[in-house]
């Protein structure tokens, strides 16, 4: 397994993953909150969102990423999308 040396820049992750977030999750990812709280209609991205954040973070040395939803449905959801 080859370990990523250097912090992998949103916008390359982004085009290596063929995903253009929206304006909405763009300041989402933006900010620099430990905690992030979204109030979001559905069909807002919300999935995606918490999969490329997941994803962004297991690339660092020894990460560890839970996912927490109110369902195992919709914590599957987020798990499946990182896995693709």
């Amino acid at each position: 397994m080859t370990r990523i040396k250097e912090k992998i820049s949103d916008e390359k992750l982004q085009k290596l993953l063929g995903w253009e977030p929206h304006e909405g999750q763009k300041k989402v990812i933006d900010s620099d909150k430990k905690t992030k709280v979204l109030a979001c209609g559905r069909r807002w991205g919300k999935t995606t969102l918490a999969a490329y954040e997941a994803t962004k973070t297991l690339l660092a040395p020894n990460a560890i990423v839970w996912v927490t939803a109110p369902s195992y449905d919709d914590t599957k959801r987020v798990y499946d999308e990182v896995v693709r």
